[in-house]
């Protein structure tokens, strides 16, 4: 499906031109997806349709993932 026939409600809600729910994932926005570079904005999840592109931290996909915050420090 292309990226003009999607229609984006906000809040991470995306339907189809013909209305249909698409996804939903409230909280689940690229800005805060493991995949998903804040300092280039490029998202790295090879599953996701934006893979290896530039992304707004306010977009949404299906193959959105936690980001863990764990540094690694004890």
């Amino acid at each position: 499906m292309s990226e003009s026939n999607v229609i984006r409600l906000g809040n991470g809600i995306l339907l189809d031109s013909k209305g249909k729910l698409l996804c939903q994932t409230v909280d689940k926005s690229c800005s805060n997806c493991k995949w998903h570079d804040g300092f280039s904005w490029v998202c790295y999840n090879g599953l996701s349709e934006y893979r290896a592109d530039f992304t707004d931290p306010d977009d949404v996909c299906k193959e959105w993932e936690k980001k863990d915050d764990s540094r690694g420090e004890d």
